[in-house]
């Protein structure tokens, strides 16, 4: 299980960075692509409050199957392990979820948000 404690909302827009991937040149004889070891699902990275506080978004640290559901909401006790009352789940990208929150709803900044180990799987699984 990965458990991951959640964040109020940023005061400032984070910033984004990549670096280049360097090409590598092809190979004189083809080499095999089926691998028989499947891919590792994905973990959860990290999970921050809205600006409202209606609702969190978990970032994966790799894109997922979306639980077979594609952009369709969902019961988020289906996957995760949250304090207080929840409305749905939708996956916004393959790893990005939007959990949205209950008028009842108990969650507090720093709570745990637990992702159960064995729902999603790797995208392309």
């Amino acid at each position: 299980q990965d458990v991951f404690f959640l964040h109020p909302p940023p005061t400032q827009a984070p910033t984004l960075s990549f670096q280049p991937t360097t090409l590598i040149p092809p190979t004189q004889s083809p080499t095999e692509c089926y691998s028989r070891e499947r891919p590792r699902p994905p973990y959860l990275a990290s999970a921050r409050f809205s600006d409202s506080g209606a609702a969190i978004t978990a970032l994966l640290d790799s894109p997922s199957d979306r639980y077979s559901q594609g952009g369709s909401a969902f019961d988020c006790d289906l996957i995760f392990e949250i304090v207080g009352s929840t409305v749905r789940c939708t996956f916004l990208f393959e790893d990005t979820i939007n959990i949205e929150l209950d008028y009842r709803s108990s969650v507090e900044p720093f709570d745990e948000l637990v992702l159960i180990g064995g729902k999603l799987l790797a995208q392309g699984v």
